[in-house]
């Protein structure tokens, strides 16, 4: 697959290449990339850091595209197993689940959604099950904030 390869746990590793355009950008070597931020027009905050991802891919747009493909289509069950952990007073399953969601979109770039993400954590370590459900909320918000910016990635990129 073009310089993709599967590693032991179902994920793809990119190219030596990709790892040294990302040392270059993390020192300073490279420039930015034009598209580097997808700005939500309605609150003007940034919403996903295309260039955090870039210095992990590179440039490869199909392979960005299909990384933030398969992300957002597995948001609704990451929501959803979070929202049944909520219901059922797992914390543990909680917690789990709030982690790799923080990790994966602070890969991605979503560093709102990561925050988010990581506040329920802490909620969920701290057995804080008064806070959860608001907390839920706000990491169910920003996944929605990001499917919109994804979805107006792909509608200028078609244009």
């Amino acid at each position: 697959q073009s310089g993709r390869s599967w590693t032991a746990s179902g994920t793809r590793s990119a190219p030596a290449r990709y790892a040294t355009s990302a040392i270059r950008r993390w020192s300073g070597h490279a420039a930015t990339s034009p598209r580097a931020r997808i700005e939500s027009t309605a609150q003007a905050q940034v919403v996903l850091r295309l260039d955090t991802l870039e210095e992990l891919v590179g440039q490869d747009r199909s392979f960005v595209d299909e990384l933030l493909a398969d992300f957002s289509g597995d948001l609704p069950e990451r929501i959803s197993a979070m929202r049944v952990a909520l219901a059922a007073g797992d914390s543990t399953s909680l917690r789990f689940a709030a982690h790799a969601l923080k990790g994966s979109a602070a890969a991605l770039g979503a560093h709102d959604l990561s925050g988010a993400a990581a506040a329920l954590e802490a909620a969920a370590v701290e057995d804080r099950p008064d806070a959860l459900g608001d907390i839920l909320d706000r990491v169910v918000g920003e996944a929605d904030r990001l499917g919109e910016a994804i979805g107006r990635l792909r509608l200028r990129d078609a244009a």
